[in-house]
């Protein structure tokens, strides 16, 4: 361990200041990046930490800095301001807890490095700007995937693939070097990440912090729980900091330069992909052979090493490739694999996917052994909470990256659903001989294939929305050398690129493009206005909506004292299953002025709300209205606005960015505006007017040709999916579980346990007698499971109906049962088809508890 930790802090000349610099911190001009914080940044900083973060040395934790009061706020946000100002770090901020966790490997640890809260915070400010810089640039290379929005493991994987297919068709070759840089992150040189933050003009009081995040770390490690140190640490983006990913893109932004145009490079932060897509072998070997020597001088100029023992060579084609074709770095022969592992999935050299395949099976196996210690078939884990054990377990291992994959082997592809089938039944209590579409249909998950199609259309418009994007313009031109040369059907395997094509070509037209992800085109300054906040109020709409008379409280709140240069405005947004349009309107009882429109009928009642309330805003300041109200009943669009955070990687609707333009700009033209809150359908007599004129609009509202964000296709794919699933069970319910189907079906998107406060017994019972698949002898029989369908008792069937109200064995527990349901007014005797379609009433509770008074395990 001591050993570990004189490596892991080496020996190398400590930093005092960064070149020519910290002196001369007051001499520089400030820029965006570098004028003080605002206290908007600092909330949406806090809002954005991780309340289970583990604090640092100084025992600061997230919850301490969410929970500080608003004055002490400004006064933390002062003092933040200031420290980066100096150009000077406080002493707790140079202090790391390291956590040393033991490897398989032999005296080999796993660092974990606990920063000071604090500092974590100071950077998220610093982060949010950078990033903002560095994106909205464009000064980040478009191989790089790592760390950035609208990029993935997801999109890195997919265009190595795409790629892959393109070679395959023009029956070519891709020749692939994985590079494996040695511990990248521990090795960035502070002085020349310097020079590289100087050279894409980073400010200086942002590069003074960078630099001293950097340096003279002091590590404090705990030893059987004891702290050792400080162990000085002078090299390295630190571990457990937020900045430290993107100072390493920063760090390789230049890598690309040095990219023989022969050659392709895939970035994923320090894991690299260097390919050539080549009809020989021998020449792309060549090419990419004489590129290596210049991509190794790169690394050595900036202070990194390639590890040849981990950097790997594979040659994917549809032809036999010699295996012993290699190629050699820093005089280590590489040779050539058959299969490769990156970014968590297994890659073979002719894509069959069969490598990748028994990887799956033998992690999902591990996982069902998980859940098999939560339970045992009549007690344990409540299956609700073990079908979220599956979710997370194994669910995730067969959707990771699953649109990129097509497994061709149907015995390796069956095997991995009967482990799907085989956790929902252990999850549930099934018996073996239950239908699967039972299953599936009880607790409301989808087959594999159904759930790949699902997560592939919704990468594929999120891929559509960005026009210049490099995977998006690979797609296109693989479909059109695919159609070119009849080859559509074969690249339709690739789960991705059949969805791309569907959506680009059906739905291409619907949705709002853009050069860069959200919201790297619109200004920060827009985006970070701490003024706004005064504009938007909710209190008010929560006390009109528990009033008793809503109208009159909303008059009274509003209208006391009304003012002749106020204008008021009323918006409302409407959709209808029905209908071929989704409508938006605007009110205002000031001139009696009417707005309707309409537009394409996937756009979601968000979007229709938020176009409402731009349009609006376009009114008060094409008008120059100097005093104005808006009054909305949508609260999901207001919150939006109210809490948009920068740092929000999921599902941003440009129409609110567009909205903060908007108030940004009334803000500086110092008009009056304040929207509020209204609840909907309380009578509210403005409410109600425009509530009418959405509804109208919808059928007589002026077209509008509005783009729509892309995730309101969402909808229309979770529907895809569900009408798929449905065309699924209803094929299969003609052969198979139809008792269940005939009577106890219902098409809900949770299961009928689904926040039920009852125990694993009655559900599983529950559960097992609708799918007709119980353990009374007439079940059992019917399965060759037993020579009789007899009861114990010698009457001929042991069904329920005979062990509920029949077999002389259980004469007690009936009487008990007989005595709970006449206590209850229930009908004798039960109709119990329809009591079990009701799982969760009184009755189907006195059952379960009967089978368990009768010690019937079912």
């Amino acid at each position: 361990m001591h050993q570990f930790i004189s490596d892991f802090c080496p020996q190398t000349a400590s930093y005092n200041q960064p070149p020519g610099s910290i002196e001369n911190i007051e001499a520089e001009i400030n820029s965006d990046i570098d004028s003080p914080f605002n206290l908007k940044e600092l909330t949406i900083a806090i809002e954005s930490c991780n309340k289970k973060s583990s604090p640092g040395l100084d025992q600061i934790d997230n919850i301490m800095l969410n929970n500080t009061p608003n004055n002490y706020r400004a006064l933390l946000l002062h003092t933040i301001n200031d420290i980066i100002a100096s150009g000077r770090f406080p002493r707790e901020w140079k202090e790391f807890l390291v956590m040393l966790l033991p490897k398989k490997e032999k005296n080999k640890f796993r660092p974990i490095t606990l920063a000071p809260c604090m500092l974590k915070l100071a950077e998220k400010l610093i982060q949010t700007r950078l990033i903002y810089y560095l994106e909205s640039n464009a000064l980040l290379p478009d191989s790089q995937n790592g760390f950035r929005k609208a990029k993935s493991c997801a999109t890195s994987i997919a265009y190595l693939i795409a790629q892959i297919h393109k070679a395959f068709i023009e029956n070519s070759h891709i020749i692939t070097l994985l590079i494996d840089i040695k511990s990248a992150f521990d090795m960035v040189n502070p002085n020349m990440l310097q020079n590289i933050l100087e050279d894409l003009k980073i400010p200086i009081k942002t590069r003074t912090f960078i630099f001293n995040l950097m340096t003279n770390r002091n590590l404090y490690f705990k030893i059987n729980h004891k702290l050792v140190g400080p162990f000085y640490r002078h090299i390295g983006v630190p571990q457990g900091c937020v900045l430290s990913p993107t100072l390493y893109l920063i760090y390789v932004i230049y890598l690309n330069r040095h990219i023989n145009p022969k050659n392709n490079i895939i970035q994923f932060a320090d894991d690299t992909i260097i390919f050539t897509n080549n009809k020989s072998v021998e020449e792309g070997l060549a090419t990419l052979q004489n590129n290596t020597s210049e991509i190794i001088n790169f690394f050595q100029s900036i202070g990194l090493d390639i590890a040849p023992n981990k950097t790997q060579l594979i040659i994917f084609s549809n032809k036999n490739i010699d295996p012993n074709i290699s190629i050699t770095i820093n005089g280590h022969k590489i040779k050539n694999e058959q299969a490769v592992k990156y970014l968590g999935v297994w890659l073979d050299s002719k894509l069959n996917w069969n490598t990748h395949a028994q990887n799956l099976i033998e992690k999902i196996q591990k996982t069902i052994n998980i859940i098999k210690v939560l339970r045992t078939t009549w007690w344990g884990g409540h299956p609700q909470v073990l079908l979220n054990v599956y979710k997370g377990l194994v669910r995730s291992i067969t959707d990771y990256n699953c649109f990129c994959i097509n497994i061709k082997n149907p015995k390796l592809r069956e095997k991995i659903n009967k482990l799907q089938y085989k956790a929902i039944r252990l999850a549930l209590g099934y018996r073996n001989s239950t239908p699967i579409n039972v299953m599936l249909a009880e607790s409301k998950e989808v087959p594999i294939t159904t759930r790949t199609e699902y997560l592939a259309d919704k990468l594929a418009v999120k891929i559509i929305s960005i026009e210049s994007d490099r995977l998006s313009n690979m797609l296109c031109e693989l479909f059109v050398l695919a159609r070119n040369k009849n080859k559509i059907f074969t690249v339709s395997s690739f789960p991705l690129f059949k969805s791309f094509i569907h959506y680009f070509y059906h739905r291409g037209h619907f949705i709002k493009k853009f050069n860069l992800p959200l919201p790297y085109p619109y200004k920060l300054e827009t985006m970070l206005n701490d003024k706004e906040d005064e504009i938007i109020s909710i209190k008010e709409g929560s006390i009109i909506q528990k009033s008793e008379n809503p109208n009159t409280a909303f008059e009274e709140m509003f209208y006391n004292n009304p003012s002749e240069e106020t204008v008021d405005f009323f918006t409302d947004g409407s959709k209808t299953e029905d209908k071929n349009h989704t409508g938006a309107a605007i009110y205002s009882p000031y001139n009696n002025l009417e707005k309707k429109f309409k537009f394409n009928k996937i756009a979601s009642i968000f979007t229709a709300e938020a176009f409402a309330i731009l349009q609006t805003l376009k009114i008060v300041l094409n008008k120059n209205i100097k005093t104005s109200r808006i009054f909305t009943d949508s609260q999901s669009v207001l919150q939006a606005i109210k809490y948009f955070s920068p740092l929000k990687t999921k599902n941003m609707s440009y129409l609110i960015l567009d909205i903060k333009n908007l108030l940004y700009e009334i803000i500086n033209k110092k008009l009056k505006l304040k929207i509020y809150w209204i609840p909907a359908h309380k009578n509210i007599t403005n409410n109600e007017i425009v509530d009418k004129l959405a509804k109208d609009a919808i059928t007589t509202g002026d077209q509008v040709d509005l783009k729509l964000p892309y995730t309101d296709m969402f909808e229309e794919i979770k529907k895809k999916e569900h009408k798929s699933f449905r065309k699924k069970l209803d094929h299969e319910k003609t052969y198979k579980g139809k008792l269940y189907f005939e009577n106890y079906y219902e098409d809900t998107p949770k299961p009928w346990f689904y926040k039920t406060i009852a125990n694993r017994y009655h559900i599983t019972t529950i559960n097992r007698i609708r799918s007709n698949h119980y353990s009374l002898a007439e079940s059992l029989f019917r399965k060759n499971l037993t020579d009789s369908e007899e009861c114990k008792c010698g009457f001929l069937t042991e069904d329920l109906d005979h062990v509920i109200n029949e077999c002389p064995l259980y004469i007690k527990e009936r009487a008990s049962l007989l005595k709970k349901l006449k206590k209850n007014k229930s009908t004798i005797p039960l109709d119990l088809k329809k009591t079990f379609k009701m799982p969760n009433s009184i009755e189907a509770k006195f059952l379960t508890e009967f089978f368990k008074a009768c010690n019937l395990a079912l």
